[in-house]
């Protein structure tokens, strides 16, 4: 991760254009905002709190930035996406060779995610079911 050399002010290059195909690797790191693939994150300018909220699905909750650091920075990083728990009774096993989503974080971009001990999201569940009312 490497401050951006891209201007991603909002607003300023609002023009958008339709692409031909998928956007090349190269493409995807010449743009602003997060490019998500399965296995990859890309951008050539993204703010962290960004990047956060764009990490918080495969991370597996919520993330929230509390770096301090402001501005836009470039990212690529690549992960092994978890099993999935119906296709493998070790559903934490990686599909490839590569890291799991925490261990890239933290060797590719310096980032490391901690879980929250203060901080509880609410968990709703549907408990029975009753047939909906003749109105």
């Amino acid at each position: 991760m490497k401050p951006s050399t891209l201007d991603c002010t909002p607003g300023l290059n609002a023009t958008p254009t339709t692409p031909a195909g998928p956007p090349s690797l190269q493409e995807r790191q010449n743009r602003c905002g997060l490019s998500m693939s399965p296995g990859s994150f890309v951008s050539g300018g993204v703010t962290l709190d960004q990047f956060a909220r764009g990490i918080s699905g495969i991370a597996g909750g919520e993330v929230d930035n509390r770096t301090g650091l402001l501005g836009w920075y470039s990212v690529k990083m690549t992960f092994s996406l978890p099993r999935n728990a119906a296709a493998s009774p070790d559903a934490n096993v990686a599909v490839d060779d590569a890291p799991d989503i925490f261990t890239a974080l933290q060797e590719q971009l310096g980032l490391k995610l901690q879980r929250e001990q203060k901080k509880s999201t609410p968990v709703f569940v549907i408990d029975h079911i009753e047939r909906p009312s003749e109105n």
